[in-house]
């Protein structure tokens, strides 16, 4: 009824809200990497300065799994919203890299992250 009201407006359900509300006040709570899709994974490009990821030393390796769950076949937004949540709480990320056999298992406390506008 409301589309019908103003053609003009957009409504968001309450996650499309959030994501909104993150992108004005260029902050948001997490730990603070770049990632890209390639292949059907998620890599991990680079940390910010000074983040959370930043002090555990991550950077160019492929996301595998958040808190258990596999990254293969997500999207970047999927795994990124994993990555994001209260500040002060613990997030368990399984890391590959070329030439290692085994996953890293690294724990991030989760932190404010800044985002440039």
């Amino acid at each position: 009824m409301l589309h019908v009201l103003d053609p003009h407006s957009n409504f968001f359900d309450p996650k499309q809200y959030a994501l909104f509300k993150e992108d004005q006040q260029g902050k948001y709570y997490g730990v603070g990497m770049t990632v890209t899709g390639r292949d059907n994974q998620t890599v991990v490009l680079a940390p910010f300065v000074g983040s959370p990821a930043y002090k555990a030393g991550i950077a160019l390796a492929i996301s595998s799994e958040v808190e258990g769950k596999v990254c293969d076949g997500l999207t970047t937004t999927e795994v990124a919203e994993m990555l994001k949540g209260p500040k002060g709480t613990v997030v368990h990320i399984s890391l590959g890299r070329e030439g290692w056999d085994k996953p890293i298992e690294v724990s991030v406390t989760r932190d404010e992250i800044y985002r440039p506008r």
